[in-house]
């Protein structure tokens, strides 16, 4: 799948840190930050479709909610359904592995949704589960359509886009994690969380800004190399 700018693995990688710089602040501000990142990044890969699911656990029935999507006008924001009849999302939380579908019309995994397949001419689907502590807590379903492809570009890029979605995740159980040490002295449970919170933004902030200055030095160093 081509890129609309057409660059190479160091701006891509520059664009995935670039969009982090940009998004990691408002994991204090925004309620539905995973919104936000999904849009910014189809724009930028040029997907057609991004969505972005939460595992719900439930001693009786797992299910999943979509909590981000891409375009606006499909699906139903926050609708909630049933793991199991989702058999490429089942397939994703039971693996933790990405799983690249090609001919989803036909695929048993995908052809529960074969009438959309065909109307929506989707080609192949990419299906990545985000991981926090070693446990799938959301998955994430992007589409090539048309006569696309998922390049091993396009799957490198999506595999950190899924890793930083983790994060965003994580402040969630970050909170719950402080109610549940909290449940004494309410008061404090947002302080608690925030300072956990803080910690994490802070340390990644760091890294990527390192990342970014790091790329910058190595590109102008690869370009004054070829004059």
């Amino acid at each position: 799948m081509s890129r609309k700018n057409g660059c190479k693995q160091c701006g891509l990688i520059k664009d995935l840190l670039q969009m982090m710089e940009q998004t990691l602040p408002s994991l204090f501000t925004d309620v539905n930050i995973p919104q936000k990142i999904a849009e910014i990044f189809a724009a930028m890969m040029d997907f057609e479709r991004c969505v972005i699911f939460r595992i719900i656990f439930n001693p009786n029935e797992m299910k999943c909610q979509l909590i981000a999507k891409t375009p606006l006008d499909e699906h139903e924001l926050n609708k909630v359904y049933l793991l199991e009849e989702h058999l490429d999302h089942l397939a994703v939380f039971n693996s933790g592995e990405v799983i690249h579908v090609t001919n989803p019309e036909y695929n048993p995994l995908t052809s529960y949704f074969a009438e959309i397949i065909r109307r929506k001419n989707i080609n192949e689907i990419l299906l990545l589960p985000v991981v926090i502590r070693e446990q799938v807590r959301g998955i994430i379903a992007l589409d090539a359509v048309n006569d696309q492809a998922f390049t091993a570009e396009d799957i490198y890029a999506c595999s950190c886009f899924a890793r930083y979605i983790s994060i965003t995740f994580d402040r969630d159980v970050i909170i719950e994690s402080a109610i549940r040490d909290e449940l004494l002295n309410p008061l404090n449970i947002l302080s608690v969380a925030l300072r956990k919170l803080l910690k994490v933004v802070e340390s990644v902030l760091s890294i990527v800004k390192d990342a970014i200055e790091r790329l910058d030095r190595f590109t102008d160093k690869q370009s004054k190399n070829r004059l």
